[in-house]
């Protein structure tokens, strides 16, 4: 399953990378309960914050990698999801 996440370049260097439809392919409910425990927390601790939700720690991809993620969980589970930087990043 490694091929799924990483690309190798020239044959010798290795990199992370996230390929289109890995969510709506592989991704399970359970999948995703472990990255939420894994990588996720909640937008906002203060209790009076008008958006609710969770976060998805992605710090290791490339924005438009991102993209594709939050594609994916929007139509596999039908969630609102968008791109939000994370110190500056």
């Amino acid at each position: 399953m490694a091929e799924l996440f990483i690309l190798n370049e020239s044959g010798v260097e290795c990199k992370k990378h996230i390929k289109p439809l890995l969510v709506e392919k592989y991704l399970t409910p359970l999948g995703l309960a472990y990255w939420f425990m894994d990588d996720g927390g909640k937008s906002s601790y203060n209790k009076d914050y008008v958006r609710k939700g969770f976060s998805l720690n992605t710090h290791g991809f490339q924005e438009a990698e991102v993209e594709i993620l939050s594609r994916g969980l929007q139509t596999k589970f039908g969630l609102e999801c968008w791109v939000k930087p994370n110190k500056k990043k």
